[in-house]
C-alpha cells in the first residue's frame, strides 16, 4: 500500500511539475549558448574577488559567477564619478581551462565604458566545470590593469 501511494504521489507531482510555466527566474541561456551575452536580465549570480581601493572606495571589479547560467562575467563599480568624469574605462573578463598540461588560456571579452555612476559589467564567457577559472580586469584610460585573482 505505502508503494502504491508513493506511486500515485509521484504521478500527481508530476502533472503539476508539467502544469508550471518556465519561471523567469530560469537561465535564459547556459554555458557556451552564454558566450558573449549581455547577462542583465538574462543570469543572476554571484560576487567574488572584489579587488581595486577597498569595498567602501567605491572604485572596484568583481568576477560574477552563475550556476544557473553556467556563464561568468566581470563588474566594475564606481561610485567615484566626479574623480574619473570625462575618462573612458576598458573591463574585461579572462578564462583560463585546466589541461593534463596545466592552465591554459581560453580566451577573454572586454568593452569600454564611459566613467558613470554605479555599475558596469562586459557580456558573459561560459563557466563550464569546476576546472574553469576566470579573472576581471579594469584600467583607466590605458593605463595599468587591476584585477582580480583567478577564481574557480
Amino acid at each position: 500500500m505505502r508503494t502504491l501511494i508513493a506511486l500515485v504521489a509521484f504521478m500527481g507531482l508530476g502533472v503539476v511539475t508539467a502544469a508550471v510555466p518556465a519561471s523567469s527566474a530560469l537561465a535564459a541561456c547556459s554555458g557556451a549558448s552564454c558566450h558573449n551575452v549581455n547577462p542583465n536580465g538574462q543570469c543572476s549570480g554571484t560576487r567574488y574577488g572584489w579587488t581595486g581601493g577597498g569595498y567602501d572606495s567605491g572604485l572596484g571589479i568583481v568576477v560574477v559567477k552563475s550556476s544557473g547560467c553556467r556563464a561568468a562575467w566581470a563588474r566594475l563599480q564606481n561610485d567615484q564619478y566626479l574623480r574619473y568624469n570625462g575618462g573612458t574605462f576598458t573591463v574585461r573578463i579572462e578564462r583560463r581551462v585546466w589541461s593534463s598540461y596545466g592552465y591554459w588560456y581560453a580566451g577573454s571579452l572586454s568593452k569600454q565604458f564611459p566613467s558613470t555612476n554605479g555599475g558596469v559589467w562586459t557580456n558573459m564567457l561560459e563557466d563550464l566545470d569546476s576546472w574553469d577559472e576566470h579573472q576581471a580586469c579594469f584600467n583607466f584610460m590605458g593605463g595599468a590593469w587591476t584585477c582580480t585573482p583567478w577564481i574557480s
